[in-house]
């Protein structure tokens, strides 16, 4: 039996609005599709060159860094996060990536990887996500042009300070269990570690 008009009307209006709700950013426990240039998680701070900075970032300073977002979470009465040893690893490899193809994206364009495809090399199950953003530290004012180093907790407490108006800052987000930041040349990248489904995906901040 087919559809009366009156059917097919109503199903093109719920159909709009789920589509709607779908693809706003200020909805935080979509996955990685509600992300854009405009959110805080994808932070590029103007598109210069890459070679002057390099920030340090071995594990000990991930597990720093994993401490300045606590301090955060702390703030904004959050429940802090363990750090997570293999999300470290497929972050760094994730910022190593960003490198090698010259992109920065959450997905890679060329090879069509991303976090979420990669992350059962990195030891994680089908049914754990990690949420991904994204920073490119780019040195300003009086110290373009200038070779420079930072730690990966001096970039993470930068990076917080983008965001700290951002109710929806993935750093916040309540259901994260775990994470880990890593940085390769000046892009660093956090993931967080969940089981709600945010993260499910390859996405894209282009546009």
């Amino acid at each position: 039996m087919g559809l009366s008009k009156p059917q097919i009307i109503g199903l093109s209006v719920l159909g709009a609005i789920l589509l709607a709700s779908a693809t706003s950013k200020n909805f935080l426990t979509i996955p990685n599709t509600s992300f854009s240039r405009n959110d805080s998680n994808f932070v590029d701070r103007n598109n210069a060159p890459d070679a002057k900075l390099f920030i340090v970032s071995s594990e000990s300073d991930s597990q720093k860094a994993i401490n300045e977002i606590n301090s955060y979470r702390k703030v904004n009465g959050k429940s802090p996060i363990n750090y997570s040893t293999k999300a470290y690893q497929l972050a760094m490899a994730r910022a190593k990536d960003m490198n090698q193809y010259n992109y920065f994206d959450y997905t890679n364009p060329q090879t069509k990887l991303c976090a979420d495809t990669m992350k059962l090399e990195y030891g994680f199950k089908p049914q754990e996500y990690l949420s991904e953003s994204l920073y490119r530290y780019v040195p300003r004012g009086a110290n373009i042009g200038i070779a420079e180093s930072k730690t990966l907790s001096d970039a993470t407490r930068e990076w917080i300070d983008y965001q700290k108006n951002d109710v929806n800052s993935n750093f916040l987000f309540n259901y994260h269990l775990a994470g880990a930041v890593g940085c390769d040349g000046n892009k660093c990248v956090f993931l967080g570690l969940n089981g709600e489904g945010y993260g499910k995906g390859c996405a894209t901040a282009r546009g």
